[in-house]
């Protein structure tokens, strides 16, 4: 069996789907499958140019099954089924599905549902996925996994007066309203207590504001974008992880791999349980509903757990669907 992969986000460009790309493809060549790659290394400035060169490689390629790595790269999904004839597996993340430019859901929804099988990442974006009109039978959910081999194995001991967050910092993630809210409960009942804000984006400057207004504020600590190895040193002294996500319209927490590392790492995780967060909390016991009237800390031990975290477990669902398909 040969596979076509085609991705418009792949790494060295970073972001949770370039992640979800890469640990894809790593698993998928593990498994001696014949794996013929279409992505884009180059980020989205490169957009336009990657998907006419996706054009040409499609049409010149000969294999039997053709994976579309999401949503929007479905787009080429029509070129597939008229040229080539073949099956079409594609991806569905969350935006992808539920950005709201009408334009955009005239387009990319049909382009999905041309796909003989999708991929869905969560139950949450199955959901979004079927209030569009896409096809419910073709809609396989599977969870994302971890690339195991890539995260260190440190047995460090735990900072109990560390939380950390790690992420790109948008409106759903929340950031900004949590330092405003939730810390300064959490912050007063533990005097010794430190956050650590990793990540940056569209809400850095709201979040910068509310750090200097905060009473905290020396407790509090911003260290933007790090290399994977500087976060995860963080990740392995931090006792607690916070996700602290709110609903957006049209801007879905499609999963949460985050979830996972902190789960892998072995830190107690407090997190607002919507969306696709909810998948990716079934892989732990420790941790705390934000909403919970009061959190104290100091109460909250860790449970030693097997954890089913790695992608060579989640690939097998690929495979079982490209065999059915060929």
């Amino acid at each position: 069996m040969k596979l076509c992969y085609i991705n418009r986000k792949f790494p060295p460009s970073v972001g949770g789907a370039q992640e979800l790309a890469s640990s894809t493809v790593n698993s998928l060549k593990k498994t001696g499958i014949k794996l013929y790659l279409i992505v884009n290394k180059k980020g989205n400035r490169y957009l336009p140019l990657f998907f006419i060169e996706a054009l040409f490689k499609i049409l010149l390629s000969k294999s039997d099954i053709y994976h579309t790595g999401d949503g929007f790269t479905a787009i080429l999904n029509p070129i597939i089924k008229i040229f080539k004839r073949k099956p079409i597996v594609t991806t569905v993340l969350g935006l992808d599905i539920t950005h709201k430019n009408r334009l955009y859901q005239k387009i990319i929804i049909p382009c999905v549902n041309m796909s003989d099988k999708i991929i869905s990442i969560s139950e949450e974006t199955k959901n979004e996925c079927k209030k569009r009109g896409i096809s419910q039978n073709k809609i396989i959910v599977i969870n994302p996994g971890l690339d195991i081999k890539k995260y260190p194995n440190s047995k460090v001991s735990k900072d109990s007066n560390m939380m950390i967050t790690v992420g790109r910092q948008v409106e759903r993630k929340g950031i900004n309203l949590f330092i405003r809210g939730r810390l300064n409960q959490l912050m007063r009942d533990n005097p010794k207590l430190i956050f650590h804000i990793i990540g940056d984006g569209s809400e850095s400057e709201k979040i910068k504001d509310a750090v200097s207004q905060s009473k905290y504020k020396d407790r509090i600590f911003l260290h933007g974008r790090l290399s994977d190895n500087e976060a995860y040193n963080y990740y392995i002294k931090a006792k607690f992880f916070v996700m602290p996500n709110i609903y957006v319209e049209g801007d879905i927490e499609g999963f949460g791999l985050v979830i996972l590392e902190a789960i892998f790492f072995e830190d107690i995780i407090l997190a607002n349980p919507i969306e696709g967060i909810k998948d990716a909390l079934k892989y732990t016991s420790n941790w705390i509903d934000l909403k919970k009237e009061k959190i104290i800390l100091d109460d909250i031990k860790y449970k030693k757990e097997l954890k089913n975290l790695s992608w060579d477990n989640r690939i097998k669902g690929y495979l079982d669907i490209y065999k059915k398909l060929k």
